[in-house]
């Protein structure tokens, strides 16, 4: 899954990352693009992700568990 979510990642960072690597801090991607990147990984995985839910998504394991979980 890692590696699905590095082909999106790599659209908005060329930071190497981690699952505890901070979407924003980190990797410093702001909060405009990390909606979009939200976005793109609800598409790719076929999922829905709860817009209430995205201010809790911090780090890229955070993204993970949101995709295993929907799926």
């Amino acid at each position: 899954m890692i590696d699905l979510l590095k082909t999106i990642l790599a659209q908005y960072t060329t930071q190497p990352f981690t699952a505890d690597s901070k979407l924003n801090d980190d990797l410093g991607i702001d909060s405009f693009f990390i909606l979009h990147f939200l976005s793109e990984v609800e598409d790719f995985f076929h999922i829905r992700i709860d817009e209430m839910e995205y201010e809790d998504i911090i780090t890229v394991g955070d993204v993970m568990e949101r995709i295993l979980e929907t799926r």
